[in-house]
């Protein structure tokens, strides 16, 4: 039997409440000021996290889910 690799270090990691990240996705504040206040502790290179976010594509937070039926104006 082998025995598993162990993955390689992370380059960063992030410890936070869930309180915290849901005052950042919900706007309240940002994850940059939320590290800078202590809410969030971070070891490693906090880098590569904005790189990560770097790639990420920003939706609007309100959008219709149901809309009526549009009719046809003649």
């Amino acid at each position: 039997m082998s025995r598993a690799r162990r993955p390689p270090r992370p380059d960063a990691s992030f410890a936070l409440a869930r309180g915290t990240l849901d005052e950042v996705i919900a706007k309240l504040t940002t994850f940059p000021e939320a590290v800078a206040s202590g809410k969030i502790k971070v070891s490693g290179n906090p880098m590569r996290l904005a790189e990560l976010m770097a790639l990420m594509d920003e939706f609007p937070r309100m959008f219709e889910i149901v809309e009526p039926k549009r009719t046809a104006v003649s």
